[in-house]
């Protein structure tokens, strides 16, 4: 391989790398909805009497329960889907530095 194959295939697991930063910021971002959904629907679920906000009926709170369990039930699936990413995505970068080490090494010893 030429030079500019190789820093090509180096710029390529950099780019890698930020973006398996940012697939960790969105897991990040849908663990946090998650929780805050699942307490949410919690909170609609159980009936309890709230001391923030006594005023508020069951009745009322059934329409955001099943909303945010809902919306913490897709943030978990997809929360999955980043996972299986990251790991994927480890692998392929992990492949693409013995890739670069090979070529790196039989060029050393030439």
């Amino acid at each position: 391989m030429q030079k500019i194959d190789i820093e090509l295939l180096r710029q390529e697991i950099q780019m890698k790398n930020i973006y398996l930063k940012q697939m960790r910021r969105w897991l990040l971002i849908c663990a946090l909805i998650m929780i805050c959904g699942s307490l949410i629907a919690y909170w609609g679920f159980s009936g309890m009497n709230d001391p923030f906000i006594p005023n508020v009926s069951v009745s009322s709170r059934q329409p955001f329960a099943w909303l945010f369990s809902v919306l913490a039930g897709g943030s978990t699936i997809f929360a999955l889907l980043i996972v299986v990413g990251m790991v994927n995505g480890r692998k392929h970068i992990l492949a693409l530095i013995e890739q670069l080490d090979e070529i790196t090494h039989s060029k050393n010893k030439k």
